[in-house]
This record gives structure tokens, C-alpha cells and sequence, in this order.
């Protein structure tokens, strides 16, 4: 069974049905939207996929014969740890608290598996230490 999270890149001339009907009725895949950014000559789509390894397999092939690239997400956030002096502004705006203070070291940690990638972090940084690679 996987549970892990796509980047959907597509255009206008690509995306014709519902990704997510698509998922459910044609792969029974379940899928969790997690940010869209749709523009008016496409965008992308940040999802999370679980269901049955070849299902999703399945389906990531079906998408990219449609012109739909998909990816999957592993390390989207990067952290200069340089800039970053653990302030916390960014753990005080994760909406799914995973950016958090490690309690020991309390340095600032991040548990990309819960991340969202709503980039609320970036825009809380003070020193620009956090960027999103979608």
C-alpha cells in the first residue's frame, strides 16, 4: 500500500476530467488534494496518493500519456541552515505543525511526511531560510 504525496503538473490542453474522480473510479486510488495552483494555461496539483502500489503505478503512467507529469514529493522544503537561526516564526504558521522545536536541542525540525506544502513557513521566515521546490 503507498501513502505518499505527487506533484501533478498540467495545461489547459491536458487536463480535460477530474484528477481526483479519475483516481478514485478508475485506479481506486484514494486521493487527498493538498494545494492546487491553477492558472488560465495550467498549473500544478500537490496530492497525496494512497492505495495499492501498482494501482498508483497504474495510474501515474495513464497521466503521463494524457501530457499530465507527475512526480513524487520527497524533499520539497530545503532549509539553509546557515541563514536559519531557529527563530520559530515558522513553526508559530505551519497549519499542520510540521515544522516544530526539536524539545532537546531546540532546534527547528521538520516532519516532511505531515508538510502540505502551503509555503506559509516562506513567507514567515525572516531571513529567507526556507524555500519550497515544486
Amino acid at each position: 500500500m503507498i501513502d505518499k504525496k505527487y506533484k501533478m503538473k498540467f495545461t489547459d490542453a491536458t487536463l480535460q476530467d477530474s484528477v481526483a474522480y479519475t483516481l478514485v473510479s478508475r485506479f481506486n486510488i484514494e486521493p487527498s488534494i493538498l494545494r492546487a495552483e491553477i492558472e488560465g494555461s495550467g498549473g500544478i496539483l500537490i496530492l497525496k496518493m494512497k492505495g495499492e502500489d501498482s494501482k498508483v503505478n497504474e495510474a501515474i503512467d495513464f497521466f503521463a500519456e494524457q501530457g499530465i507529469e507527475t512526480t513524487e514529493l520527497g524533499d520539497h522544503i530545503l532549509r539553509d541552515d546557515v541563514k536559519c537561526y531557529d527563530c520559530g516564526s515558522c513553526v508559530s504558521v505551519c497549519p499542520t505543525r510540521s515544522l516544530y522545536h526539536d524539545p532537546v536541542t531546540f532546534e527547528v525540525e521538520l516532519k516532511i511526511q505531515t508538510c502540505v506544502a502551503c509555503g506559509a513557513c516562506i513567507s514567515a521566515c525572516p531571513t529567507n531560510a526556507i524555500k519550497l521546490t515544486l
